[in-house]
């Protein structure tokens, strides 16, 4: 999918509204919000595809109010790091066995190289440094790319599945009123609806239609499948088939 480029002036409005909506900032209607106030002065910035784009940030941002706030991590847990970068215990490794104790560690360890002669990869007299004929080859890189696809997806974020299944739940209402009978009053209804017209794309499979959800590094899409008054609208991530939710009317 393109990425949908705006104005910065319409950015920093935007973004303002979507930061105090995430920190609880009360207000009344989509006309009272912080973005809709500023949208008089970012107006000669923007328009038609661009007041769209508008539009459904401040749709995303009153979703936003309505989901709860990530969890605070546990009592003791790092702030800035994982479980695998914590400090281990002085005692940690207390318990590992000593070389000598490991099988074939016990008796003098017999050299590979013989008297007069220097140890592998430490140079000679005359600079040489001699290989021992018993090592192994160094094995050679695997040419082969990896598919595409195959690497582990990161999952949605708390926030991305709660903002998703609220726009989820609110496009099976409408589309339950609507029935739309084809893709084309599909696309319709989902313009109607605040979602851009460039957030909205047929899959080539013909029978899905997508809507990007992604705002500020998100992965959260919907993909509805058929039409008329019943599709079934699923959350997934957009580099992913794996789904989180599905919702049929």
């Amino acid at each position: 999918m393109r990425t949908i480029s705006l104005p910065k002036p319409l950015i920093a409005a935007v973004l303002g509204a979507l930061a105090l909506s995430a920190c609880g900032a009360p207000h009344a209607d989509a006309d009272r919000s912080p973005a809709a106030k500023a949208r008089p002065a970012a107006a000669s910035h923007a328009s038609g595809a661009e007041e769209a784009e508008m539009r459904f940030m401040e749709l995303t941002a009153r979703i936003l109010t309505d989901c709860p706030p990530p969890p605070p991590p546990p009592p003791g847990a790092p702030a800035d790091k994982g479980a695998a970068d914590a400090p281990l215990p002085p005692d940690a490794w207390s318990e590992a066995p000593r070389p000598e104790d490991l099988p074939g560690g016990s008796g003098p360890v017999t050299p590979r190289y013989g008297p007069g002669e220097t140890p592998p990869g430490t140079p000679d007299a005359d600079g040489a440094v001699p290989v021992p004929f018993d090592d192994p080859a160094t094995a050679a890189p695997d040419a082969t790319p990896a598919r595409p696809g195959t690497a582990a997806q990161a999952p949605l974020s708390e926030a991305e599945r709660c903002v998703g299944d609220r726009h989820a739940r609110r496009i099976t209402e409408a589309l339950r009123k609507a029935a739309p009978a084809d893709h084309q009053a599909l696309r319709t209804a989902l313009v109607g609806l605040d979602y851009p017209a460039a957030r909205i794309h047929r899959l080539p499979d013909g029978d899905t239609t997508r809507v990007d959800l992604r705002f500020m590094g998100g992965r959260a899409v919907l993909d509805i499948t058929g039409t008329g008054p019943a599709p079934t609208v699923t959350l997934a991530s957009e580099d992913t088939a794996d789904t989180t939710a599905r919702r049929t009317p």
